[in-house]
């Protein structure tokens, strides 16, 4: 592939309450910056902005209101999860690449191969608290898998410092915990499907993956290119917990923690429990 992508953000949904009552294991450890409303009126959010120019996004339904749930990308998904993440590149156009290669695994399909591909795009925007628009396009899988077993896109059409104010809000980036990237998303897999779904991730960026004893790691891009590459892991579930967090997710795979990077003195991993959800967010120190 003629490009390589970036991570953009990571989606954790919450309680409508939490966006601005985060529990205190995570505002202990980082900044939390206002987000807004989206302009569908039907979630709004926080977030974490990290120097890489990646962020978490605490995303909530406005009042959990089950009529702004239904029929939204996620709205059967559990609060107190990390559902969903997107990747980025210089140009929505880059996505047509990625559509043509994930084509040719259609060709390979019998019967329980992932038949996969991108929808077409469609606008998105927020108002931020100040009353600034921000406005993008997000392309997002087809349904035939669950949302957040591979990744949407996000290119801006407002400036991406009005979205990600890393150089404006620069305090915003700084954080208790030392975080400044996105080091790994791992992703539990169902061990049925590992393979299938190795191959749709080498397909989307554009890379042969490294494989040891059940764990596919492949390298993505963070935004600012003066940080180190973030990586998406792929790794077979295996504890009843793992199989778990697989099976909500649609049965082929699950997000089951992120990693950050950090300069400084290594935190205590966040686990926090919401309902019938988990969060889990570790720390690595940064690799120079």
């Amino acid at each position: 592939m003629s490009f390589i992508p970036c991570l953009d953000h990571i989606i954790i949904l919450v309680p409508h309450t939490y966006p601005t009552n985060l529990p205190s294991s995570i505002t202990s450890a980082f900044t939390i910056y206002p987000g807004g409303t989206h302009a569908d009126n039907k979630t709004s959010n926080s977030l974490v902005l990290l120097k890489s120019g990646v962020y978490l996004e605490f995303i909530a339904f406005i009042d959990d209101d089950p009529a702004r749930k239904a029929g939204h990308w996620w709205g059967t998904k559990t609060p107190g999860s990390i559902i969903d993440f997107a990747l980025t590149s210089d140009s929505v156009d880059e996505v047509e690449i990625v559509r043509k290669a994930l084509d040719t695994l259609k060709d390979r399909d019998k019967g329980r191969e992932l038949v996969v591909g991108y929808q077409e795009s469609k606008r998105g925007g927020r108002k931020r608290p100040d009353g600034t628009s921000v406005e993008w396009t997000v392309t997002f899988p087809t349904p035939s898998v669950e949302r957040g077993t591979m990744p949407f896109w996000c290119h801006d059409i407002t400036p991406r410092e009005l979205r990600v104010p890393v150089q404006s809000a620069e305090e915003a980036t700084k954080h208790p915990s030392c975080a400044v990237g996105a080091s790994k998303i791992i992703l539990v897999v169902s061990p049925e499907r590992f393979g299938e779904l190795c191959r749709v991730y080498e397909k989307i960026l554009g890379g042969d993956r490294v494989e040891i004893n059940g764990v596919a790691e492949f390298v993505v891009k963070q935004p600012l290119g003066d940080q180190p590459s973030s990586r998406i892991v792929l790794r077979q579930a295996s504890s009843a917990e793992e199989k778990a967090v697989v099976a909500v997710n649609g049965g082929v795979a699950g997000i089951w923690e992120i990693i950050l990077a950090i300069r400084g003195s290594l935190p205590e991993p966040i686990i926090e429990k919401i309902g019938l959800g988990t969060i889990r967010i570790g720390f690595e120190r940064i690799r120079e």
